[in-house]
């Protein structure tokens, strides 16, 4: 009887310990791993450098999971590719590394990397860049009726391109979920992303 509670104890403690380990130490070693990808990033001098440095953090497993990290870079990156000068080629890349690491049930995942497409669409008007952004709208729109964002974005996107019905099936959602919205007015020349780069600059 006695070796079964000394065996029971032993258990508790390697259980505490394992708890521990899994937990806040591991949860801690993420946090550095990504402050350090990011001070690598800045350095790096090719997409293959920021893709080596972030992967030692997405393929580290801890209680940290890959939706927050993923959520942190998508929203760097789309900081990243917003200012003037940066190469098309690498914006691309590095919209398409944070891409392949989304979770599709994850709402915040699709809308940052819609954004980011809107974003490579505004600056360069490659029809690629629109369609993605417009399938990761109506797709988040689809999960999420109600949510304004991808509404907005995608009214910017058919005003911009003419498409009148897409327009008029927008403004109809718009005044529908939010009458007293005034925004409907300025539309043309912003929208929900543009917002956001103004406030951070």
């Amino acid at each position: 009887m006695k070796i079964i509670k000394t065996g029971v104890i032993l258990g508790l403690i390697l259980l505490a310990f394992l708890s521990l380990y899994f937990g806040s130490y591991r949860t801690f070693a993420k946090a550095r791993r990504y402050i350090s990808a990011v001070v690598e990033s800045r350095a790096a001098d090719t997409t293959e450098e920021f893709r080596e440095a972030f992967d030692k953090v997405l393929n580290y497993r801890a209680p940290v999971n890959r939706v927050e990290v993923v959520k942190f870079l998508g929203s760097d990156i789309l900081s990243t590719i917003s200012r003037e000068g940066q190469p098309e080629e690498v914006s691309r890349e590095l919209v398409e590394y944070v891409e392949e690491h989304i979770s599709d049930n994850e709402i915040l995942h699709l809308l940052t990397i819609g954004n980011a497409y809107l974003a490579l669409w505004r600056r360069y008007e490659r029809p690629e860049y629109f369609v993605k952004a417009e399938g990761y709208y109506k797709e988040i729109h689809k999960r999420a009726p109600k949510l304004p964002q991808p509404i907005y974005n995608l009214l910017v996107l058919y005003r911009a391109t003419g498409n009148e019905a897409g327009v008029s099936q927008m403004a109809e959602k718009i005044v529908r979920y939010w009458p007293q919205d005034t925004r409907l007015k300025r539309l043309p020349e912003t929208s929900e992303t543009e917002e956001a780069e103004e406030k951070t600059e």
